[in-house]
């Protein structure tokens, strides 16, 4: 007489109930499997009637997010507070708060705690969450601030930038920030900053030169490529080694003295005088040097 039914090894029926042989063993061991046939020790193999059995979510199900900031308090007093010392957190939900707000990070909370990193960033996304930033955009903004401390770090050992802002710190009112570089925003432009928002490219002459052998008017020779000119709005020129004298010029007054030069012509060398004196031989220089001197005013809105 044949069976009614086939019998099934648990590699089998994990199979076609798509579970894994853990889960079968599991129910095994729980008796919810009904009719199982083993002999001694052998495999065991089960009526493929079973394969109707109900399977279970993981876990408890998902409470719904708290409505409130006031119903996510009582939940977080209720399960973490309260709970046994090996879950209980020593800070309150208002203390907690608080420090999510001063941009501390899950790592850092942990420390204080002594619990895991994972156990802050869980309790955040359930109680904090839901009335702010997700876990994700509060590590993508800390990475972000992370990478702009960087990048001001790095400006200090780029010499002429550190040199601008220790010159503009000592006058007041200016703030020199690093414009991150894309792809390496932990580091920033060698020779581009941000002077009280407004993008400046940044050279320093330390040694000025006799344009002949026989002149006596001395200059300090800079060269500019067509693009940097281009993409900032003012540039800043130091001279002497300690920038004794320093000009601030619109970029478009730079920008003029292409004009002269081919169309495929990215660079150009700029002379810059070392002294403010008079016309010689009615030769006017492409740009009056001297009335950009300290031009420092053009920087304030």
């Amino acid at each position: 007489m044949k069976n009614k039914y086939r019998l099934l090894t648990v590699a089998q029926f994990a199979k076609e109930k798509d579970v894994s042989k853990a889960t079968v063993l599991y129910w095994i061991k729980k008796n919810r499997l009904k009719d199982l046939i083993r002999y001694g020790k052998g495999p065991w193999l089960i009526p493929d009637s079973n394969l109707s059995v109900e399977v279970r979510g993981p876990g408890r199900p998902p409470l719904d997010p708290p409505a409130s900031p006031a119903e996510a308090k009582q939940r977080y007093d209720y399960s973490v507070t309260n709970a046994g010392y090996r879950r209980k957190l020593q800070f309150s939900y208002d203390e907690l708060q608080d420090l999510f707000d001063k941009g501390m990070v899950f790592q850092e909370i942990a420390d204080m705690s002594g619990v895991t990193r994972q156990r802050i960033e869980q309790i955040y996304s359930t109680y904090f969450a839901p009335f702010g930033k997700s876990g994700r955009e509060r590590r993508r903004d800390q990475t972000k601030i992370d990478q702009a401390e960087k990048a001001d770090v790095y400006l200090e050992g780029i010499e002429k930038l550190a040199l601008l802002r220790k010159i503009l710190q000592k006058i007041g009112g200016y703030e020199v920030e690093p414009i991150q570089t894309k792809g390496m925003p932990w580091t920033c432009h060698v020779s581009t900053a941000l002077v009280n928002g407004k993008r400046c490219g940044v050279y320093h002459s330390k040694i000025s030169v006799l344009m002949t052998k026989t002149g006596r008017r001395r200059y300090y020779r800079i060269n500019m490529s067509r693009t940097s000119v281009n993409n900032v709005e003012f540039m800043i020129i130091m001279t002497g080694k300690k920038a004794e004298t320093i000009f601030v010029v619109p970029s478009s007054v730079i920008s003029d003295t292409f004009k002269n030069l081919a169309e495929d012509a990215r660079y150009k060398c700029l002379y810059v005088p070392s002294e403010d004196l008079p016309v010689y031989n009615n030769n006017h220089p492409e740009i009056n040097w001297w009335s950009y001197v300290e031009a420092w005013s053009q920087l304030i809105d």
